[in-house]
């Protein structure tokens, strides 16, 4: 089971940031990353969205919410967002739930301007958020930002968009890793036995 940044559609990864493959295709920036995989080593691999794990593995860890949603808003690259709807991790078409950088956003510089700086990060994330909770309404919305300093932040932000009621939990997260490889393992579980 492997878990990494990018768009992850049946094996195969769209990323600007995977170099090496002989067998990408410059126009998608796309590689069959499970069939590499699989031929070189001969056992079954996983592929999965990074993101996408740690809110498998976040839902796997608690009991309380039914409807979460991740976000990782790593410093001077765009964001993705996981999202666990009635308990199952929702994908979308083609993969594609998540995946901010193609989200039209009212901000007061570019994303990678915003997400260099305490403050940037927080505009940048009250929009993602405000988005996610409009679309998706979880009941729960978990962040991992470096430059984050407290999830209160974002709720006193969202104070100026949306009454009080209709913020979900909102919790910060320093450490996505283990949420990831819990991620990673249950969706791979769940698709050799299920």
């Amino acid at each position: 089971s492997i878990t990494t940044p990018g768009i992850i559609n049946e094996g195969k990864v769209t990323s600007l940031s995977i170099n090496g493959f002989d067998k990408m295709t410059t126009d998608t920036n796309e590689v069959d990353l499970k069939g590499e995989l699989e031929s070189r080593y001969h056992l079954k691999v996983f592929i999965y969205n990074d993101v996408n794990s740690v809110a498998v593995g976040y839902h796997a860890c608690q009991s309380t919410y039914h409807n979460i949603s991740v976000i990782f808003q790593p410093i001077s690259t765009n964001s993705g967002l996981g999202h666990i709807i009635d308990d199952k991790l929702h994908l979308g078409y083609k993969s594609l739930s998540g995946e901010m950088q193609y989200m039209p956003l009212v901000l007061s510089a570019s994303r990678f301007e915003l997400n260099n700086t305490v403050e940037g990060t927080i505009e940048l994330l009250t929009q993602q958020v405000l988005s996610t909770i409009i679309s998706i309404a979880p009941e729960e919305i978990v962040i991992c930002a470096q430059l984050l300093p407290s999830a209160n932040l974002i709720k006193e932000e969202l104070k100026k968009y949306i009454p009080e009621k209709y913020i979900p939990k909102i919790v910060r997260i320093t450490y996505l890793q283990d949420y990831a490889f819990i991620g990673g393992y249950i969706s791979a579980i769940r698709e050799l036995y299920m």
